[in-house]
């Protein structure tokens, strides 16, 4: 799922980069969606990805000073 993610990722670049909204050769005309339907597919799969995880995506820590008299 990673793959497809990065792999999306690298295409939202590309079409951002480009500038090209729609191509047209022999009749055929392609239209790129934009960038922000492209984001929030991206953004859809990335959470889809991270819920599949036991933790949900999510990580809590707990943090203890040196100082702070715990023993």
């Amino acid at each position: 799922m990673t793959e497809a993610i990065d792999d999306l990722r690298e295409a939202i670049v590309q079409n951002a980069t480009d500038g090209i909204a729609s191509v047209s050769v022999d009749g055929l005309t392609v239209t790129a969606k934009n960038v922000r339907e492209q984001i929030e597919a991206e953004t859809h799969l990335a959470s889809q990805a991270a819920s599949v995880k036991p933790h949900f995506g999510m990580r809590f820590t707990r943090l203890v000073s040196p100082g702070g008299g715990n023993s």
